[in-house]
């Protein structure tokens, strides 16, 4: 079998998204916690406080 993937329908535009299937945990340490999506990936939260 070959990679998995994910699908979503866009009704607005009439469109069919499919794309490999990405796992909700952080992409550094594999967390599945305080997690935020940026850019398409789940980061651990705490990457993304300034100041």
């Amino acid at each position: 079998m070959g990679d998995p993937l994910e699908y979503f329908t866009d009704g607005e535009n009439e469109r069919i998204l499919i794309r490999s299937y990405r796992t909700v945990q952080c992409m550094f340490c594999k967390t599945t916690d305080n997690l935020s999506f940026f850019k398409e990936y789940f980061y651990l939260s705490f990457m993304f406080r300034t100041g």
